[in-house]
């Protein structure tokens, strides 16, 4: 009997079996799908969450750009949107950094990418800092960055604060429900 096995292994009529069985290929493909339709949602929650960080951290490196540039060269600096008509004022739609003085740019930041909306809490119509990087103004300035459109999830509802305070100091609130 031992023999025959040996013939049988060494026949050369008879292969090695490589690759896969359909079986195997469809049940690979199921669990592949299932996999799937688990993270896609979670990636666009993801997308849109970095994306709200994103824009807050620019609209956050401008004011600190604007209070930098006021201390040094100790001048008023005001920021304001590029869509002032608008009620409320829509920030997400860009704005200057400017010298109060004269009105001359130093900085400008183009639209957001689309689907999100900044606006102030009191509808600021500019931001203006002092010569020692304080805000004119004696109350905190709160803006809220949000997505637009219709939001299906609650991760879709999650929001950025971003509070100014009156010496020019900002902080984040990254649990902001729009």
């Amino acid at each position: 009997m031992f023999k025959i096995v040996n013939r049988i292994q060494a026949s050369p009529t008879i292969k090695q079996q490589s690759g896969f069985t359909l079986v195997e290929l469809l049940v690979t493909m199921a669990v592949f799908g299932i996999a799937l339709s688990i993270a896609v949602p979670n990636y666009k929650s993801m997308a849109n969450s970095n994306r709200l960080v994103s824009q807050i951290n620019t609209f956050s490196g401008a004011i600190a750009f604007a209070r930098s540039e006021a201390i040094k060269q100790g001048v008023n600096i005001i920021l304001t949107p590029l869509d002032a008509t608008a009620t409320p004022i829509n920030w997400a739609k860009g704005w200057n950094v400017e010298l109060a003085s004269n009105n001359q740019i130093l900085k400008r930041i183009e639209r957001f990418n689309a689907g999100t909306k900044l606006e102030s809490a009191t509808n600021v119509a500019n931001i203006s800092l002092t010569g020692d990087g304080r805000i004119n103004t004696v109350a905190n300035l709160v803006f809220n960055l949000c997505n637009e459109g219709t939001l299906v999830t609650a991760q879709d509802k999650k929001g950025r604060s971003l509070t100014i305070s009156p010496t020019g100091t900002t902080y984040l609130d990254s649990n902001y429900t729009c």
